[in-house]
């Protein structure tokens, strides 16, 4: 483990920050292969988004890839961002791309978080405030959040429909 931390601190990633920004295990990929100085192969199939400049400091968010502030910041450019008007308008392509979605025990979608707020879709909608309740013990009332965390998992649902594909085969 010393050695794979000496590594990451000697291509600048950051020593002891934090941050609150939501990043997936799918982002491994395009981002250790931008510290190893490799693009991705165009025409693959990517779900990650390239971290590094979350990691080194250069931003203290995921960056959109239009920023191009590293090697492979395009990959997730390969999905398609198209929404009905009725989800486009409460929400940006940034927006639904930094949202994480979570699968249930049987593997449902069972809730979807953004930024400070968490949707849980089962058995009814309930939204949480992680920052101030990390429990999720108190669900508030907010109808414009609701509508936009519930517009998410609808485009999300589609978009696994859309793309479906066994594992580890490329369209």
């Amino acid at each position: 483990m010393e050695e794979f931390l000496e590594v990451l601190l000697g291509v600048g990633v950051r020593s002891k920050c934090t941050s609150s920004t939501v990043v997936r295990a799918m982002d491994w990929f395009p981002t250790i292969a931008t510290f190893a100085g490799v693009k991705v192969p165009d025409g693959r199939v990517i779900d990650g988004r390239d971290i590094a400049p979350l990691l080194t400091g250069r931003s203290e968010t995921v960056p959109p890839p239009a920023a191009k502030m590293s090697l492979n910041a395009a990959v997730p450019l390969r999905r398609k961002w198209n929404p009905p008007a009725e989800w486009a308008e409460v929400m940006t392509r940034q927006e639904y791309n930094d949202a994480f979605f979570y699968f249930g025990s049987q593997g449902s979608l069972a809730a979807v978080r953004w930024d400070r707020w968490k949707l849980h879709l089962n058995p009814s909608l309930k939204l949480f405030d992680l920052v101030q309740d990390p429990g999720e013990r108190k669900p508030i009332r907010n109808a414009k959040l609701i509508r936009k965390l519930r517009g998410m998992t609808v485009l999300f649902q589609q978009e696994m429909r859309d793309h479906a594909r066994p594992p580890g085969v490329c369209k």
